[in-house]
């Protein structure tokens, strides 16, 4: 009876030990859990902490090209404007007749007023280095909770097109119209900018001429200019929106 009572009592205080050690070891496991939890908070939190100082370059990126770009396109619009008014002028008969008749061979290379208004023209670009890295990013991390990296691809995804558009139809009509010189007498000292009265009096009496520029104001003046213009106000109200973002903490 004794022998019995000594295998309870043994078997009991080994089903204590196993039950601590039990106890101990799910400890253990809680423990190991919990630190991988927290490595893993951390190393969330490091990386997203990475992901936005990153963005924030790529918005510095942007800024600076934006700022660029409005500087070129300031110049632009003063130059499409003085193009536009020669052209209303040509258009309006308001070349001074006794002008025109003191061009000579030894003045004309610096006459302003006799070159012609439709056989060149602007390219309009933007710089784009800061909005594909946006994009790119975009597409690796997705970025969430901000509005701006869609008003920024808005922006440059409209402006791209309506400049390359733009650009193909200027281009097109500035090659027609070059091509339409060749059939005239003038058309090789007009290359090579040697004077040629009757190219002068085809830049200021010819209806044919005024017909180009009319053509060309429609597409240059009208059209180019305007995107130009509206690109400006959309970039005057997306550099603060930047800059706050560049700011922030």
């Amino acid at each position: 009876m004794i022998k019995i009572f000594r295998n309870i009592r043994q078997n009991l205080l080994s089903e204590g030990k196993t039950n601590n050690y039990l106890k101990y070891a799910i400890g253990e496991i809680i423990l190991v859990v919990i630190g991988i939890l927290i490595a893993l908070q951390i190393n969330t939190w490091n990386q997203n902490r990475q992901n936005e100082n990153y963005l924030k370059s790529v918005y510095k990126q942007v800024h600076t090209e934006l700022v660029s770009d409005t500087l070129k396109a300031t110049q632009e619009i003063v130059e499409f404007k003085q193009k536009g008014e020669r052209i209303q002028n040509l258009l309006d008969g308001k070349i001074n007749s006794i002008a025109f008749d003191t061009i000579n061979e030894t003045n004309y290379k610096d006459c302003k007023i006799c070159g012609s208004e439709v056989t060149a023209f602007r390219v309009n670009s933007l710089n784009t280095k800061g909005y594909q890295l946006l994009k790119t990013l975009n597409t690796e991390i997705g970025i969430k909770n901000d509005s701006l990296p869609q008003i920024i691809d808005e922006v440059y995804s409209f402006f791209i097109d309506r400049f390359k558009s733009d650009n193909s139809v200027v281009s097109n009509l500035t090659a027609e119209n070059i091509k339409d010189f060749e059939r005239f007498p003038w058309y090789v000292d007009w290359e090579e900018r040697r004077y040629n009265k009757q190219f002068l009096s085809y830049l200021f009496e010819s209806e044919d001429y005024k017909k180009k520029l009319a053509t060309y104001k429609i597409y240059v003046i009208k059209n180019q200019l305007r995107n130009v213009e509206y690109f400006m106000e959309s970039a005057r109200q997306l550099l603060p929106l930047l800059t706050k973002q560049i700011e922030s903490e």
